[in-house]
Parts: C-alpha cells; structure tokens; sequence
C-alpha cells in the first residue's frame, strides 16, 4: 500500500535567495531519509513561494521495509560452564538482544561455533513516523541567519504561521516551529487573503493558482 504526501509550512516573508534553496533542500533532506529507510516513493515536486515551502511525493510506502539478520555472540566453548550453565558472556548477549537464551541458536561452522540470534524487525509505519522525519529535516536545513521568535527555544529562517501535512486524504497532527497542522493554506496575501481549505494532495497546486499563488518555482519564474 502506498499514499500521497504533501507538507507545507507557511512563513512570513523569506528573503528572496532563500526561497527555492530552502524548498529545495527539504525535499532532498526528506528524500535522503526515505532512501535510508527503504521507504519507496515516486514523483517528488517541491513548491517555493515567498511565504511558503512545500513539497509533495507519490506513492510512498506505509510502511519501512523489514529487516532482517543475525547477531553473533559469544562462541560455544565461552557460552557454558563446566555444570552446563550459561555463563555471564552468554546471559549478557541474550540480554543485549532482549530475548532470553532460549531464544538463541548454536550456529557451527568448519572455522568455529557461536550463540547466534536471528532477528527481524518490523519496518515503522510512515505516518507514524512522518512528523519526526520532517522535523529532523527541517532542523537540518541550512539557513545562514535563522532567527528566534516569541520566546520560542527554536529557530528558523522565518517565524512559522501555519503548517500542512496530509497522507493520503488524512491531515496527520503534528507540530512543527510552534504552530499545529492544519488543513488550510492561504493565497495571496492581498488579493486572496481567505484561507483555503485542501480537500486533496492532487488539488493543492490549481487551488493555489485561483488564489492568486504560483507555487511551482520555476513556473513563477517563466511568468515573471
């Protein structure tokens, strides 16, 4: 199963050589971790005005891929003592693991024989850890001079006003630079001032444009 993704922070007003590195860089921050954590994906687009970045990406996975292996621990002639207890190098490396030792196996081999544990972890769900991956981006972005507002401990190129993370049809909660998610964005400031309700990830660009916003960056680019 996969989903469509769209985040979008509103901002005030960005300086005008930091819209698109820093829309850009998001995504690519977001990508890199997706592609660490076997997340597939397809079609990824980010979107740069001077009071927001954004991106959306396609298809990606509900899930992290599971992963699979074998930790080796102690070797056999180590693991037992001469009553045939388990010794404290074996109890330590059942532990290590979180298993207890009858949870292990003897793996015998023509250069030796060691306690091993085969294990397989169950790939996080996406959603779930969605909100933590792009706070870990955002907080990877490079911004020359990020500034401090309201009292908050954390800092960004720009004080934040509103934020947008959708998976799928779902608006997921989350928190990001002190505002909650919504499932608004707004236009132009003055000639669209409203909010703008996103009823779908495949709707966010047109909805934006009748609201007097171009947020693909090389589009406003051409049109200027």
């Amino acid at each position: 199963m996969s989903q469509d993704i769209l985040f979008e922070l509103g901002l005030e007003e960005l300086p005008s050589g930091l819209v698109e590195p820093l829309a850009k860089e998001l995504l690519q921050q977001v990508l890199a971790a997706f592609d660490t954590f076997s997340i597939s994906y397809e079609a990824p687009c980010y979107y740069a005005t001077p009071r927001r970045i954004a991106f959306s990406i396609k298809k990606v996975s509900d899930e992290q891929a599971s992963k699979s292996g074998t930790r080796r621990g102690p070797a056999k002639a180590a693991a037992h003592n001469a009553e045939g207890q388990p010794t404290p190098a074996l109890l330590g490396f059942a532990r290590s693991c979180g298993v207890p030792v009858d949870a292990l196996r003897l793996d015998e081999q023509d250069k030796g024989a060691w306690w091993v544990y085969d294990f397989e972890e169950k790939g996080k769900k996406t959603k779930e850890w969605l909100p933590e991956l792009l706070q870990d981006s955002l907080n990877r972005l490079s911004i020359p001079k990020p500034m401090r507002w309201g009292g908050e401990s954390f800092q960004f190129a720009r004080p934040a006003h509103w934020a947008v993370l959708m998976y799928g049809q779902e608006l997921i909660p989350a928190q990001f630079l002190g505002v909650h998610t919504h499932q608004q964005s707004y236009g132009h400031r003055f000639l669209h001032p409203q909010a703008l309700n996103i009823s779908s990830i495949d709707a966010y660009e047109n909805l934006l444009l009748e609201a007097k916003v171009i947020a693909d960056f090389s589009k406003r680019s051409e049109s200027i």
